[in-house]
């Protein structure tokens, strides 16, 4: 039987986002107090270490968050491991529980969830050298569950699964598109949309700024390269607009089914 605590490792690659990095393990704490958290850190400054997570990881300056992803999924002894952007906050629908049985219970490698009110999920299709992401359009099911070839960085996956595939270490920022496209024929992928936690929406100081925002044609053209050297990634929102003020809306008939999972003999 699964124990969260022994089965689940939470991976979470940071940079110059202490605050963030503060509301999101204050949030996780609240929900999971016993989870298992790893942190990767390339600020490259003397800190005070956390002392509230498992391990803190201190590498070296602007290492990227493809190396940091990587050197942290190299750590997890866990068969599972939830990976999460920093500024990510936890609410009551980030329930762990509905994505592990999931995992435990079809052959999906791969289980994501919701960043509300954000869809970013969907089907990358290369059309007149042009890698087209067509958002929410799947390409069939897997034990009644769609498959996507993209899906948010909020995911819970396989560990043996993820080692064999991991992060391009020279993509410092602008990863996510890449993996996915070099994951889509490797993972199978689905997307659970009342499986959801928030943004922080936790501004960087000037130095994260300029890491993150002032290279950013620079990854973008490498990203392209990468990807069978498209001349560019172009997002195609085509059922929904990706923002929206709208509720919650849940399909009843899963979100009840997931509901009395939690109650399931598959967790102690």
């Amino acid at each position: 039987m699964l124990k969260i605590s022994n089965d689940l490792t939470i991976l979470i690659k940071t940079i110059f986002r202490a605050e963030a990095l503060d509301i999101l393990l204050k949030s996780i704490r609240n929900y999971y107090p016993n989870v298992k958290i790893y942190i990767a850190d390339d600020s490259g400054r003397d800190i005070d270490v956390r002392r509230d997570v498992d391990e803190y990881f201190l590498l070296p300056f602007d290492s990227g968050i493809s190396y940091g992803r990587n050197y942290l999924v190299d750590k997890v002894k866990t068969k599972y491991f939830m990976l999460l952007d920093d500024d990510t906050v936890f609410t009551k629908y980030t329930v762990i529980e509905y994505a592990l049985a999931v995992l435990e219970k079809t052959k999906l490698d791969l289980v994501a969830g919701r960043y509300y009110p954000e869809r970013f999920y969907g089907l990358y299709r290369i059309e007149d050298n042009v890698l087209n992401l067509y958002y929410q359009e799947n390409k069939g099911y897997l034990d009644g569950f769609p498959l996507y070839d993209f899906v948010p960085n909020f995911f819970i996956a396989k560990t043996d699964k993820l080692k064999d595939i991991k992060w391009d270490d020279e993509l410092k920022i602008l990863e996510h598109i890449d993996f996915f496209w070099r994951a889509r024929e490797k993972l199978k992928c689905t997307h659970l949309p009342f499986f959801m936690a928030m943004n922080s929406k936790t501004k960087g100081c000037e130095e994260y700024e300029q890491l993150r925002r002032g290279r950013r044609d620079y990854f973008l053209q490498l990203q392209s390269k990468k990807i069978e050297n498209v001349s560019k990634v172009v997002h195609l929102r085509t059922h929904e607009k990706i923002i929206t003020d709208a509720p919650v809306q849940f399909s009843a008939t899963d979100f009840d089914y997931f509901t009395s999972l939690k109650g399931d003999s598959l967790f102690l």
